[in-house]
């Protein structure tokens, strides 16, 4: 069977994600990434999915509680 390629995100769309999960690391992209960020990240790291993003999300999820078992 043929994977399904999975949706390109745009800002926009990646902004509304990161709202909608933002106690799930999404508060890092809502609260210190821009447009100009965004297309940074896109050319050096190649177009965001949901799949991609929520990667992300639960990344810096993961280091902010592990960091925060230090204080």
């Amino acid at each position: 069977m043929k994977k399904q390629a999975q949706k390109t995100l745009t800002y926009e769309e990646m902004k509304r994600l990161a709202e909608e999960n933002y106690c799930e690391g999404g508060d890092v992209f809502v609260e210190c990434w821009d447009r100009k960020d965004f297309e940074e990240a896109v050319k050096e790291c190649g177009p965001f999915t949901v799949r991609k993003a929520m990667d992300m999300f639960h990344t810096w999820n993961s280091v902010y509680r592990d960091r925060s078992c230090d204080w």
